[in-house]
């Protein structure tokens, strides 16, 4: 397996079978014509070199902008409107090019109110087919959402958070939203999601040696694969792909015993992540490990109540 580049594939093909690439991308940060550009070589080459197109490529949060302080301290010049700004012309004709999904990180404009959005284009759509804003801002480690006043997205928002490929249904959060359950689990479980993609920008800080932990339990509990893409360079690095098990994983119709494995792009080279998202695997793990059918929600009293 090369440097910067792994793969997962089902234990059975199907034509219905929904496949994902993550990039892990530099960005120039503050330089989105730049970073389009790059964004488009990577695409163009990545799809040179798979026998078959993906269906969805996600790229890292704020790929159009770059992540940095200088982006967020200057966040109303690079702000973008999500249905006419420059970064939707570009990934609307790019998906049409390449024939897939692609999901892209922005900085959106709304009203005065900046978020940090996730934006999913699909082929011949004149509009998004998903968009999430950021609900949880992060405050911690390199992170400073909060002190440059961008706005958290809110629970209800007006462009619907999933999408659905061949009869999969994907859901999006963006990098900080992983450190709390309760988004996951209504993505999972009142959504019906089978998949959540989860763009990010994981700084080697103080909350980097918890990001795959995070991601493991939140595919597992949930019973759905989470495709975690962050960027390339010194201080970024290792994206993640988790499936809905990790380990053995036996047919519910007595068929052959599985081995469900974690996909990690190692290092901090430019690379990507492949899964194909294995929906007999799906049915068997939600149907041995049912946490959804059994869980129960304790109710606390505020103390001195």
């Amino acid at each position: 397996m090369k440097r910067g580049y792994a793969e997962i594939t089902p234990g059975v093909s199907a034509q219905n079978d929904v496949s994902i690439v993550s990039l892990q991308s530099r960005s120039s940060p503050g330089n989105v014509t730049a970073n389009l550009a790059h964004s488009a070589t990577q695409i163009r080459k990545l799809l040179r070199k798979l026998e078959k197109k993906p269906d969805i490529v996600l790229l890292p949060e704020l790929s159009s902008t770059g992540y940095s302080h200088a982006v967020l301290q200057n966040k109303e010049k690079y702000a973008e409107d999500p249905l006419t700004g420059p970064s939707f012309q570009f990934y609307s004709k790019l998906s049409l090019e390449c024939g897939c999904c692609i999901a892209y990180g922005i900085l959106c404009r709304r009203r005065k109110k900046v978020t940090i959005s996730h934006v999913v284009v699909k082929p011949g759509r004149n509009r998004p087919v998903a968009k999430y804003d950021k609900i949880h801002l992060c405050s911690v480690g390199d992170c400073s959402e909060v002190a440059y006043g961008i706005t958290p997205g809110e629970l209800n928002q007006r462009i619907s958070t999933t999408f659905e490929v061949k009869g999969v249904r994907v859901g999006l959060c963006i990098c900080y939203d992983l450190r709390f359950p309760e988004l996951w689990r209504l993505l999972a479980w009142s959504k019906h999601c089978d998949v959540i993609l989860h763009p990010c920008a994981f700084s080697r800080d103080t909350t980097f040696s918890t990001w795959h932990s995070f991601v493991t339990t939140r595919a597992v509990e949930n019973g759905v694969y989470v495709v975690s893409a962050n960027y390339a360079g010194s201080n970024f690095g290792d994206s993640i792909i988790c499936p809905p098990w990790v380990g053995s994983v036996a047919s519910v119709d007595g068929g052959t015993t599985r081995n469900s494995d974690i996909l990690v792009c190692k290092g901090t080279v430019e690379g990507h992540n492949h899964v194909i998202i294995d929906q007999t695997l799906l049915r068997d793990v939600r149907k041995q490990a049912p946490f959804r059918d059994v869980q129960r929600f304790l109710k606390l009293r505020k103390r001195g109540k």
